[in-house]
């Protein structure tokens, strides 16, 4: 942060690769709650920065990281409605981890993640997305659900479930 401030005084111009580097500290670090700053600064660069992907995958996975989910979700369908990105398989997989591994699962949200994810021909489901489903599902007793999905994503997706899959 110090260095970031250090090029703000000197007036030293960022990129989204400066931004996205900074970004990714906060979300390491799970210090989210400076990002407004650093987002209000890219738009009122000259000229501005525009967020692209790596920018909203880093900021979702700061905010599951930091617990906030729902600003995690927001964030998605945010960038979903805009058009310009589309989630990858990473970002729905850490949406789905957090969904998942929260106090009370979020059981709607992970499915419509999973539907969403179904229907986009560009995101590859793995054994990751069906590991964190049949874990959702299993902490909300819904086993039968569980089974039923790990036949589907054999069936559809042609994945042999792994072991953290059978461990669920």
């Amino acid at each position: 942060m110090a260095l970031y401030e250090d090029m703000r005084t000197q007036r030293i111009p960022c990129n989204t690769i400066t931004y996205n580097t900074i970004l990714n500290h906060f979300a390491q670090s799970r210090a989210m709650r400076r990002v407004p700053q650093v987002l209000e600064d890219m738009r009122a660069s000259t000229p501005p920065v525009e967020p692209d992907i790596v920018t909203y995958s880093t900021l979702i996975k700061g905010f599951c990281a930091s617990g906030n989910l729902d600003r995690a979700l927001g964030l998605q369908r945010e960038m979903r409605a805009d058009g310009k990105f589309m989630p990858d398989e990473m970002m729905y997989n850490s949406l789905l981890d957090r969904c998942a591994s929260a106090k009370r699962p979020r059981l709607p949200d992970a499915l419509r993640l999973v539907d969403e994810m179904r229907k986009d021909n560009r995101v590859k489901l793995n054994n990751y997305t069906l590991h964190m489903l049949v874990k959702i599902l299993g902490r909300c007793k819904l086993l039968d659900q569980a089974f039923s999905a790990v036949d589907e994503f054999t069936a559809d997706f042609g994945l042999s479930p792994s072991i953290q899959v059978y461990h669920c």
